[in-house]
């Protein structure tokens, strides 16, 4: 019904006309992988974005569980990730209704990710790096988002006769991205800059401790040379400084 539904819509259109897109795994008809875009919030504008519902084997009696696998910014994607918690997810068995098909939790799942509120499964600003903000992080992942997407494995098995239509081949015109792209540009080249001034700083100091080392080794020498003459002034063999056989016999004889 999902894919005679599509077919409907882009033979009319030319696209599809839903944000999103939601078909079955051919391999598992209880998990059903979707692509979600066209949001409207800044951050993630232009951005096309990967997941899916894993639904339980007695669906629709129970929620299914609902998780994101595309880097976006507001929901975490990692694997030990246990879905994310809506009133239409398993995390909340009270609230389920049994009449909601597939594609109305891509629906509801696109509402909760604009209003904007957290709940368990949300990404906070500690799970990235503090050097840059949150909302400039997933400015950058809405860039990347398309190409990520298309190169998943299941993107390619499921969605790709659908590709054109949803548009996700085509370069996206997002005023927001030129600034983006600059700020980072400017960001790389400080990155740039400071790797470069840490590796002349670990050059630096490889040198002056291969310097030190070398400065050790000369002044154990010395020491050495100085010990071996104190040696041989104590034991009255200075006098054979420079006659080795002389020295060598005297020193046979103090050993017997």
């Amino acid at each position: 019904m999902m894919k005679k539904d599509l077919d409907a819509q882009i033979k009319k259109n030319g696209t599809i006309g839903d944000n999103f897109i939601c078909l079955p795994d051919p391999e598992d008809i209880y998990k059903w992988w979707y692509v979600i875009w066209n949001l409207d919030m800044k951050p993630y504008k232009g951005g096309f974005y990967m997941g899916y519902i894993t639904c339980p084997d007695d669906y629709p009696a129970k929620a299914p569980k609902i998780n994101l696998i595309t880097p976006n910014g507001r929901f975490r994607t990692h694997d030990k990730q246990d879905g994310i918690c809506l009133s239409i997810s398993h995390y909340h068995p009270e609230s389920w209704n049994p009449a909601w098909k597939v594609n109305q939790i891509v629906i509801g799942l696109q509402t909760f990710w604009q209003g904007g509120e957290y709940t368990y499964g949300s990404v906070e600003q500690h799970d990235y790096g503090r050097d840059i903000p949150l909302e400039e992080r997933s400015l950058g992942f809405a860039i990347d988002s398309a190409k990520d997407v298309r190169e998943h494995p299941k993107f390619k098995e499921i969605f790709e006769p659908y590709a054109e239509a949803m548009g996700i081949n085509k370069e996206q015109d997002v005023a927001e991205w030129a600034g983006y792209r600059e700020r980072q540009a400017k960001r790389d080249e400080e990155k740039r800059i400071a790797a470069e001034k840490k590796r002349v700083a670990e050059e630096e100091r490889k040198a002056r401790e291969a310097a030190e080392q070398e400065k050790r080794k000369a002044e154990q020498a010395k020491l050495a040379i100085k010990e071996y003459f104190k040696m041989i002034k104590e034991r009255d063999l200075l006098k054979y400084v420079g006659q080795p056989g002389h020295a060598k016999k005297a020193m046979n004889r103090l050993q017997a």
